[in-house]
């Protein structure tokens, strides 16, 4: 565990930028980068919210029913 933090502060200087400007696309935004409009990704993004908690809630329910 040392070896790999020792080894990680040795090699961030050389190793953190060349990584950075490959990964760096600019100030861009979901909607910018699809090409889609913004509220359309708000919608579906809390359509799925809604769809996690539904199917959550009802799995704790079931789990409740089943140890009665």
């Amino acid at each position: 565990m040392l070896a790999g933090a020792l080894v990680y502060g040795i090699t961030y200087l050389k190793v953190f930028p060349a990584i950075a400007r490959i990964g760096y696309i600019g100030p861009k935004t979901l909607p910018d980068l699809t090409g889609v409009n913004p509220y359309l990704l708000v919608g579906i993004f809390v359509a799925a919210v809604v769809l996690l908690f539904y199917f959550l809630e009802r799995g704790l329910i079931r789990k409740d029913q089943l140890d009665e």
